[in-house]
């Protein structure tokens, strides 16, 4: 073959091979719509099975309710005196049951005058027996024991076994529930019992208090302080104190202003409480747990709870407590045949012999006791004359 012939020959195969290849895709384009129309034809057929199934559901479930419809002889029934109409196959449904047996047909039973069948039970909850009868289930208002007793009398009498199961159960249920109802309830009682007992004694308890706090001050038997300069002070006494009684045991006004009177009748006492009234009308004082005597010396005690104290002021200044100083560990009172009950060195306090006429009474206060120094604050002046004083032991 020529070179001439070979050429031809090339291109004839290509322009063959071109036309096939047009060819495959014009087949490819057609297969691929094929394709399509299938997908489609398909997805319809489903939908349309689909609908089939759904609108055959529907027939079968319209068909279960015309089921239950029963369009067969209607039964009128009287019992004691209420009307039910039900049908014959609902009273035949359970077959062991006296209703069942009643229309069998095995036993001669005639309507009245009026067609209904006259049956001699209470006829007030038949409805449920009826509705047990249809649905094989009954709906009964929770926790209505007495629905449940009436209504399972009405079961055994009928000879429905499987209500009478039914109710029993749900009579233990409730019995359980109102059980664990009561207890819930008895339970809640008692926490509300607690509780309120609880405030009752936190009030008694402080009524009783406060009842101790009016009969502590009426038990105070001060001529110098008020009602409530007693009650004042008396909660300024160290805590163990506050429930002893106070007795009076020195009354300068009543057994004397000297010295060797006061001593006479407080040496030895303790702890006590001394109450004076100046003459600037200030009314003041101090607590000791430490007991008088006439030694000389001056007495401390390491708990330091002694405090000096101001309750009435014509300075207008603050009734206060004044309790040691941290730094004094020996002078807490100062114990003297020569004078009375004398607090701290220096002294904060002094009260002297024939302290109503002698003026050598006097307050340097601020030395053993916690205050700056201030002549004038307790006494109203730095010598001072004595109205009255008293002092009380704590018993």
């Amino acid at each position: 073959m020529s070179l001439v012939d070979d050429t031809s020959f090339i291109s004839s195969s290509l322009k063959n091979i071109e036309n096939l290849e047009k060819e495959n895709e014009k087949h490819k384009t057609e297969f691929e719509t094929m394709v399509n129309n299938y997908t489609k034809l398909f997805e319809s057929v489903k939908n349309e099975i689909s609908n089939l199934k759904k609108n055959y559901d529907e027939f079968e479930k319209d068909k279960m309710m015309i089921n239950t419809l029963h369009f067969e002889e209607v039964i009128q029934l009287n019992v004691g005196g209420h009307r039910h109409f039900s049908s014959l196959k609902t009273l035949q449904k359970h077959q062991d049951s006296l209703l069942a047996k009643m229309f069998s047909g095995k036993f001669t039973v005639k309507p009245g005058n009026d067609g209904s069948y006259f049956v001699d039970r209470d006829g007030r909850n038949f409805y449920l027996i009826l509705n047990y009868l249809r649905d094989d289930n009954i709906t009964l208002p929770k926790n209505d024991q007495i629905l449940i007793d009436e209504l399972l009398k009405e079961a055994e009498s009928y000879q429905l076994n499987g209500l009478v199961e039914h109710l029993k159960l749900c009579k233990t249920k409730n019995e359980e529930e109102t059980k664990n109802d009561s207890l819930k309830k008895e339970k809640e009682f008692e926490e509300r019992l607690k509780t309120y007992k609880t405030e009752v004694e936190t009030k008694f308890t402080l009524f009783q208090k406060e009842c101790n706090e009016k009969l502590d001050v009426l038990k105070m038997d001060s001529v110098l302080i008020t009602n409530d300069e007693k009650k004042l002070l008396l909660q300024w006494i160290p805590d163990n104190l506050k429930n002893k009684k106070l007795v009076l045991i020195f009354r300068a006004s009543r057994d004397g202003y000297t010295a060797q009177e006061f001593h006479n009748k407080c040496d030895t006492k303790a702890p006590t409480i001394v109450i004076i009234h100046s003459n600037h009308d200030h009314v003041f004082g101090g607590f000791t747990p430490i007991s008088w005597d006439s030694t000389s010396n001056y007495k401390a005690e390491d708990t330091k709870s002694s405090f000096l104290f101001l309750l009435r002021s014509q300075k207008g200044d603050a009734l206060s407590k004044f309790g040691l100083k941290a730094s004094d560990t020996t002078n807490h009172i100062h114990c003297s045949a020569a004078n009375g009950p004398t607090f701290g060195s220096g002294h904060d306090i002094n009260i002297v012999d024939n302290c109503n006429t002698n003026n050598g009474s006097c307050s340097n206060f601020g030395t053993s006791y916690d205050h700056q120094n201030d002549q004038n604050k307790l006494a109203g002046a730095y010598n001072f004359t004595v109205k009255d004083y008293e002092v009380f032991v704590v018993e």
